[in-house]
């Protein structure tokens, strides 16, 4: 199984719309077709960055 980093790009778009991150994020993540790798840097910047007021 390949293991994937997501960007914060990718997940920030996927949330947002119904575009083509969001099929990504279904078809192989939500399938588990990949294993998801994420260090401790990177959920603080997920964190970060879906705390900015445009989300809240």
């Amino acid at each position: 199984m390949r293991k994937v980093i997501l960007d914060t790009n990718v997940i920030v778009s996927a949330l947002i719309s119904n575009s083509y991150p969001t099929k990504i994020l279904h078809e192989i993540v939500f399938e588990r077709k990949v294993e998801t790798c994420i260090s401790k840097e990177i959920l603080e910047e997920y964190i970060h960055v879906l705390n900015r007021p445009k989300f809240e």
